[in-house]
């Protein structure tokens, strides 16, 4: 079933031109002062005019970029509802009505809402041995981090859980922190997390490289509850340089101090990405921005072949891949779970589809709330379809927001018209707060494309998708095209 829906432009000015492929692939490694492309008149090849580009963002938060087995990881980030995690890998294809085989491209197959994210210190340097029992949950619960986060209705993963560290009378127990943390009134800052009860001790003291810089701190309180307590290191140590600081934790009461690790922080309460950590926690509510692993960058059906091609469509093999993250090469065979803070995550590969085209993806991560698409195909292909921009929303999605509100119902496509920007929305529920998804793309004149615009194609049981082709139900050679994307998770 089709549905119309929007009229005239829904889009933002473009201009026109001629480029040469040469240009356009060169194009993507440049920004202007608009933080677009440098693409010269922004047309791309055969006539076929780019009518509104992408702005792209510079604005930047702090996010956790962590690498899994093979070309697969994942970056976790702040959003106004709680987190989004985005899981990029390569080899995930269909074999239907396409060519399959290799499917090299590392690109985003799902994303996740997460109800939290915890960073932590909690790597034990030393303890007293004899006075230290070391537990796997924390006195009255099951899990000491379900106090400190912000839901019940969890599921978690990324490194060990959490526990805590009964240290009894006389005994104490040790952190190293590496200074690379930032400076407050000329000293590092951290913090250390401890398990309040009525039976806890009334005197834990604590002291940096033999210096103390807290003395009788309580932990016996009515309400059981993880109690943080924020410090300064002093700037000098035993080495007299500013590095390897070892936080010693002493309990000098007659009863038991449970100490749960050091640097315990939300993500996004994390003052910066210096702060040592060496512990994450994602906490899942079991709801999806995107579910389904189909294509959500490109997608080319080859008339001469009669077989969709590219991304998830496979016959794409890898030529170079780099990711770079706070501006430095990351090592792609460091072991599963290896982890970064980070403000800055770019990854850039270039891949060659069945012989025929060129492709060059850059995926800036770096931006807030998702990650943008900067895509150039270099060859030549006689197409039937081509789509630019794709996002697989999940069909818990049940409104479009933007170009025009509509509710999804039967299924179908939804025709957006000439709109480069589409917005989602899913309703909120007991566990889950309200969720949006938006796209913005490039787009082109519509002779060549028989949707005229964008559109939505509800499918129940796989997704409420958005596609937007300058190439659909046409025939015709295309020479290359040069296109970028905004996805964003709200």
């Amino acid at each position: 079933m089709i549905h119309k829906y929007g009229s005239g432009v829904v889009s933002k000015p473009g201009s026109g031109g001629e480029m040469s492929g040469a240009e356009i692939e060169a194009a993507l490694y440049a920004e202007d002062d608009n933080n677009r492309f440098t693409d010269g008149d922004k047309s791309t090849l055969l006539g076929l005019r780019q009518k509104s580009d992408v702005s792209l963002s510079h604005e930047r938060d702090l996010k956790i970029f962590e690498k899994r087995a093979g070309n697969r990881f994942y970056v976790i980030q702040p959003t106004p509802s709680g987190y989004s995690q985005v899981l990029f890998q390569s080899g995930i294809k269909t074999t239907v009505d396409s060519l399959g085989g290799d499917a090299e491209l590392v690109r985003a197959t799902s994303v996740d809402y997460l109800n939290d994210v915890v960073v932590a210190l909690n790597t034990v340097y030393s303890s007293a041995s004899t006075n230290i029992n070391h537990g796997p949950a924390a006195p009255a619960s099951s899990n000491v981090e379900r106090y400190f986060v912000d839901s019940g209705h969890l599921s978690a993963r990324g490194s060990a859980a959490l526990n805590y560290h009964r240290v009894l009378a006389g005994g104490y127990i040790e952190y190293e922190l590496p200074v690379t943390a930032p400076l407050l009134n000329n000293s590092p800052v951290f913090n250390l997390a401890f398990f309040t009860s009525l039976s806890s001790t009334d005197d834990v003291s604590i002291t940096v490289d033999g210096v103390t810089v807290a003395t009788g701190v309580k932990l016996n309180e009515a309400q059981a509850k993880i109690k943080i307590v924020e410090l300064s290191v002093p700037i000098s140590n035993k080495n007299g340089d500013n590095s390897g600081k070892i936080i010693r934790i002493t309990n000098n009461g007659s009863s038991q101090a449970y100490v749960i690790c050091a640097n315990l922080y939300k993500l996004k309460d994390l003052p910066n990405r210096n702060i040592p950590v060496d512990t994450y926690r994602v906490f899942l509510a079991g709801a999806q921005y995107r579910s389904n692993i189909a294509a959500a960058d490109y997608a080319i059906y080859d008339r001469d072949d009669n077989v969709w091609m590219g991304s998830y469509h496979g016959g794409e093999t890898s030529t170079s891949l780099s990711v770079e993250v706070n501006g430095f090469a990351f090592d792609m065979s460091a072991p599963s779970q290896t982890f970064a803070l980070a403000d800055s995550i770019v990854m850039k590969q270039i891949t060659d589809i069945n012989s025929k085209f060129v492709s060059t993806v850059i995926t800036d991560a770096s931006v807030k709330h998702g990650y943008d698409l900067r895509i150039n195909l270099a060859g030549v292909v006689r197409v039937r379809h081509l789509y630019t921009a794709m996002a697989t929303t999940d069909e818990s999605f049940t409104e479009v927001r933007a170009p025009v509100p509509i509710t999804l119902g039967a299924d179908g496509d939804y025709l957006m018209s000439e709109t480069s920007y589409i917005e989602q929305y899913r309703p909120p529920t007991s566990v889950v707060p309200a969720l949006s998804a938006s796209i913005e793309f490039t787009t082109f004149s519509s002779e060549h494309n028989a949707a005229k615009g964008a559109f939505v194609k509800l499918s129940a049981g796989n997704y409420a998708k958005c596609y937007y082709a300058p190439y659909k139900d046409a025939d015709v050679v295309c020479n290359g095209i040069n296109f970028s994307s905004k996805h964003r998770f709200y």
